[in-house]
Formats: structure tokens, sequence, C-alpha cells
């Protein structure tokens, strides 16, 4: 949903419909239609980043100085909903979107030279330590601990859950360098190389069949005091700082619709017997009348956060409730899908004595199954919707 633009929008929007149009090849569009899982594959993701590099656009959350562009938060809007609309892959946020946004505010300026032109470039690949078994939802329980020693912090403890942390050459880790009455304050934000001696990187093979996860262990890890963000025990503000870039600063809305297309065109070509297509059903009908209803409300909503950051406010308990909400409404259309592939989505399942694949149908068939068995986990990474209930309850009741 794009309305009442400036003659500025126009013109960034015209510009940015041209580049695309020039840049995004079909074969990254292909397969960028392929993912499954919540990011893209490295190299596809990769590809992209060093276009967007080149045009100056891959670092939307960065100070223009630190080569990031000086975008509205209606540019940084239409860009994801134009990308969405072509196929673009996503940016792997890491990097880009994570762990730099926080070494640009908590950092110093050495830090800053240091990483960002690496995480922009893509020469450095990041994952993220924050869950731990036992200490998810609940982060300020965390244990893995960092001690100082001899100029250096020594880590021990682990990770889990660490999303492609087989990839990365670095980690920026939640590490407890103090033991406080109140968790949350003695927690630091600490900078790993994953090629440090003592780290153990064990993979995770989700229910889908793919590798995206790992286990991570540290075992009496020296790392380098120069590679802490912002003072021992500030980890936790940084953590938070965090989260709300990760559940305020995307936008979701034209990946669902996205989605949802895909889906409406699957019923034009999946039979509901001999003689009918999938989308002459009633039932189908109505589901697709009622995922658009959503979808439009939600459209609505973001849109209206959208201009809100616009006018420079701020972004108050709207993170939460997005990110509640394009989750379930992510998991509704997954499933959607499922149901409309109906009994062929079986045929994916691996075989268990082989642990081979079937032969592939179609790229929308064989899409189907794995992306709604991995979105199963969309309500709960970054910060579960339970939580974000809380949060949202909160916010609302302290202004009452």
């Amino acid at each position: 949903m794009i309305l009442n633009l400036t003659e500025e929008e126009k013109s960034f929007h015209a510009e940015l419909k041209g580049f695309l149009a020039r840049e995004l090849t079909q074969d990254i569009v292909k397969e960028s239609l392929k993912t499954t899982s919540v990011f893209a594959e490295k190299s596809l993701a990769l590809k992209w980043q060093q276009k967007l590099s080149e045009q100056g656009w891959a670092a939307q959350l960065w100070p223009e100085e630190y080569g990031g562009v000086k975008w509205t938060p209606m540019q940084k809007y239409l860009f994801e909903v134009e990308c969405a609309k072509a196929g673009a892959p996503m940016l792997i946020p890491l990097g880009l979107k994570m762990v730099a946004p926080v070494i640009i505010k908590f950092g110093t300026e050495a830090q800053k030279q240091r990483f960002l032109p690496n995480i922009l470039s893509g020469k450095d690949y990041w994952c993220q330590g924050y869950s731990e078994p036992g200490s998810g939802s609940d982060l300020a329980s965390l244990r893995c601990k960092a001690e100082l020693k001899d100029g250096k912090f020594v880590v021990n403890g682990s990770k889990i859950w660490t999303t492609h942390a087989h990839y990365a050459n670095w980690i920026f880790c939640l590490v407890r360098t103090e033991n406080t009455p109140k968790p949350q304050g003695g927690i630091s934000f600490l900078l790993i190389p994953m090629n440090a001696k003592g780290i153990t990187v064990r993979p995770i093979i989700s229910i889908s069949g793919e590798h995206d996860l790992n286990e991570v262990f540290f075992e009496e890890v020296e790392v380098d005091v120069e590679n802490l963000i912002g003072e021992q025990g500030q980890g936790w503000e940084c953590a938070k700082y965090l989260l709300t870039l990760e559940r305020g600063a995307s936008v979701a809305s034209a990946r669902l619709r996205s989605t949802l297309n895909r889906i409406i065109a699957l019923t034009e070509t999946e039979q509901l017997d001999a003689n009918k297509k999938i989308s002459t059903s009633p039932y189908i009908k109505q589901k697709i009348n009622t995922l658009d209803a959503k979808l439009c409300a939600f459209e609505n909503t973001e849109f209206r956060l959208q201009k809100q950051i616009n006018a420079g406010l701020d972004y108050g308990f709207e993170p939460s409730l997005l990110k509640t909400e394009a989750t379930e409404l992510e998991q509704a259309l997954a499933e959607f899908a499922v149901e409309v592939v109906g009994p062929r989505a079986q045929l994916l399942i691996r075989d268990s004595l082989s642990q081979s694949w079937p032969a592939a149908t179609s790229e929308d068939v064989d899409w189907a199954l794995p992306r709604y068995l991995n979105s199963r986990a969309a309500t709960i990474y970054a910060g579960t919707n339970e939580i974000q209930r809380n949060l949202i309850a909160r916010s609302i009741f302290a202004n009452t």
C-alpha cells in the first residue's frame, strides 16, 4: 500500500523501480523463490548485497559517514515493498541490520573503523549468540560466562539455535561478566572471532531437513578486551536496542503479500479433482478472502507506523504488535500453502532410510512444506509472541 507520496518520494520510487529492473536478474529471483527458511542462502544474499553496495543502498540503518544511505523511513519502506514485489532475496540482517547499528551506537571509533567496512562488503559474516539451553525467552538468565583474566576475556559456556554459525567468521554474544542482584546488570556485549581456539560448532538439523541452526560451544576461549562493545555490564542495553531494530525496522507486509499472491497462483494450477482446479473450492475462496482481509489490516497498521516514524515519533509498542501479527500471518499463509498442495506435500518428506529427497515436482509445490515446517519457529524467534503481548499490555496500561 503506497499512498500520498511527496514529489521527492515519487522520484525515489521511480529510481528504485528502474534499479530493480536493471540489476535484479531472473537468476537471482529464481533462486530467491526457493528460499524456505528464515534467511536466504549465503551466496545468494551476498550476491544481492554486492549489487546494493555498489549502488550505495546496502546499509540502510547506518549514518552516511560510515557508508550508510540517508533515507527517510518512508524511502526505506518503499525499498522493502518494491524488493518484495520484484522477488529480491532478503539481505542477511545479522551484520548489516543487527550488530552494525549496535557498533555504531555503542562502539568506539576504532571499533567502527575496524568492523563496519567488512560488514558492508560481506567479507565478515556474522551470527548471533543470544539463546542458550534454558535461556531463550528469559534471556537475562543466560549463563555463558566471560571472566577478565590477564587482560583478556575468557569465555566458557554455550549458545543454541545459532543461525548460520557454520558460515560465520564472527559472532556477537551476550555473556555474563558479573553476578549482580539484577541479572540484566551483569551482561556484556562481546564480539568473538569464530576461528578462536576453543570454539566448537555442532549442527542442528531442522524438521524440514535443512541445516541453518547450530549449537556453539566455548571452552576457555580468549577474546581481546577491545572486542567489548560499550562498557562492561552494558550488554542488556545493547541487546534491547538491537531487538527494537530487529522488530521495528523491518517491513513484513510486502513479503507476506507476495506469499499470498504466490499461493493464489498455485490454486490455479493444482487440481481439486480431474475436472476442477483448487481455486473453484468455496473453502479455498473463503480462506483467501480471510487472509487477504487480515493482510490488508496489517498493511494499514504497518504503513501508519512508517508515517509515524517518518514524522519523528517514537516506536512505542507497535514493533511488538507488528512482530506478533506478522509471524502469525506468516504461519497462517504457510499452512494454507500446504492445504492447497494437499497430499502431494507428503511427497517432500525425506526417505528415513536413504535420507534422500524425492524428485522435484514443481517449484511452488517443493517450496510449500519446508516453508510450513520452518515457519513454526516464527512466533518464537526475536522474542516469543507471548512476551510481545506482555510488552504491549505493559505499554498500554502504563499510559492509562
